[in-house]
């Protein structure tokens, strides 16, 4: 029972996917294999890149990023690689093999696809909501800026 329910939930998946497909021309669906014979179907767009065809096969699967090493006719998909360049196209297989991520990789391959920086910038300029925020803000409590000027505590609250 609880096997076709499954079966039913992934045909109603499929046929969405489908569905969105036949909207935008741009739409792929990618069918990705593991080694240990996993498969799932990724929906994607030709302009996407290899890090963002990462990202939806870890929201599908909980497969980190940094651990997907994807091939696709022989050759390794790059994060930087769109996927129109390297001829992907809807209906095509893209083989993931494990690999062993490297401390801190996770969050720099999550950084580059969101454009944040690694370290948050300082404010560019200094205005009287600062001021605010490092006496303690309106409600009492402690400022970002005296915390960030003072993280251990106490000279950032006039002590």
């Amino acid at each position: 029972q609880q096997h076709r329910e499954q079966q039913h939930r992934e045909q109603q998946h499929r046929e969405q996917q489908q569905q969105q497909a036949a909207r935008d021309p741009d739409a792929l669906e990618i069918k990705v294999k593991f080694t240990d014979e996993r498969e799932v179907v990724v929906l994607a767009k030709g302009s996407e890149t290899g890090r963002q065809l990462r990202l939806k096969i870890k929201e599908l699967t909980g497969t980190p990023m940094s651990c997907q090493r994807l091939f696709f006719q022989g050759k390794v998909l790059e994060h930087t690689d769109l996927l129109r360049e390297k001829k992907v196209v809807s209906g095509v297989v893209v083989n993931c093999f494990p690999r062993e991520a490297q401390p801190g990789e996770e969050e720099d391959i999550l950084r580059d696809l969101t454009g944040m920086p690694a370290q948050p910038a300082p404010p560019a300029q200094h205005s009287r909501d600062d001021d605010r925020l490092a006496r303690g803000g309106s409600n009492g409590m402690v400022g970002v800026a005296a915390l960030l000027e003072d993280p251990v505590g106490g000279r950032g609250q006039g002590g």
